[in-house]
């Protein structure tokens, strides 16, 4: 039996990425919708499934107030100069808080930041010249 008979075959092929800023941006928004699955856990008085156990938490807990922060290659985000968290009062304000940021970062907000922690990760892997 030929492929041709049992599937329904066409010339289409995946398009390429073209756009970085538009991949880095999605990567971004990606990881947050995992915050969101960790925090929807955690409110449910669950632990995290299985593929989000191993993540680590984007909020903690200080004082009775919870604070929100955003990284990308492991290194915080600037939300705002000199500010890298937001503060919330409870876990429903913390959801609130991470959809605010998605959509931030669905609308460009952060392009140039993340592009520089991108940069950042990227020179550690050149090679160096000897000299």
């Amino acid at each position: 039996m030929s492929l041709d008979k049992t599937l329904n075959l066409s010339n289409a092929k995946k398009p390429q990425i073209v756009d970085q800023a538009d991949a880095r941006r999605r990567r971004l928004i990606r990881r947050i919708e995992n915050q969101l699955v960790i925090l929807q856990a955690v409110k449910n008085g669950d632990l995290p499934a299985k593929p989000y156990k191993r993540l680590s938490r984007w909020w903690w807990s200080q004082d009775g107030k919870y604070y929100v922060f955003l990284q990308y290659a492991r290194h915080p985000v600037e939300l705002a100069k000199g500010k890298f968290s937001a503060e919330c009062q409870n876990l429903d304000a913390v959801e609130v808080a991470f959809k605010a940021l998605s959509k931030e970062v669905e609308n460009g907000k952060f392009d140039v930041l993340i592009a520089e922690n991108s940069a950042k990760i990227r020179r550690r892997f050149e090679v160096k010249k000897a000299a």
